[in-house]
């Protein structure tokens, strides 16, 4: 049994480079597990790992991913950067850390891996750097490495 670390406001959290400290970001932002429906999470980090703005919830999402929420997600991350780097070089955007929560149980659910690899490829499309995705149901919180490709 994990022990869940007391919850935080983004604003107190530590720089997040690796999938290691994305998770602690995300148990410490989330506290107890439990969802009642199904909510993106997303919160815009700068190059150096720390939260740019708030944390912003999508409530009620479908089950499927759906391609505006992702372009919408990719442009409120892009606009969380500074005015002067909104057309920055290489390594210079915000990143989007994405956390999916969802009742039920444990496994990952086909659904959760769909949202994990649209949003891989909305940065693919649109050059928005996003974190992989995580996802937190009732019992678990993990990160959903993306799918290699073929």
């Amino acid at each position: 049994m994990h022990s869940i670390p007391p919850r935080q406001s983004p604003s107190d959290t530590k720089p997040v480079t690796t999938t290691t400290e994305l998770h602690l970001l995300w148990r410490r932002l989330m506290g107890e597990l439990g969802f009642g429906y199904r909510s993106l999470w997303v919160m815009p980090l700068a190059p150096n790992g720390k939260p740019l703005g708030g944390l912003q919830r999508v409530e009620h999402i479908p089950v499927h991913p759906d391609p505006k929420l992702l372009e919408t997600i990719a442009l409120v991350v892009k606009a969380a950067a500074p005015r002067r780097h909104r057309k920055p070089a290489a390594g210079a955007l915000p990143l989007a850390a994405v956390l999916l929560s969802r009742p039920g149980g444990p496994e990952l659910a086909a659904s959760d891996r769909a949202w994990a690899a649209a949003l891989a490829d909305e940065a693919d499309r649109t050059g928005v750097p996003f974190w992989p995705m995580c996802a937190a149901n009732d019992l678990t919180l993990e990160v959903v490495e993306p799918p290699l490709a073929a």
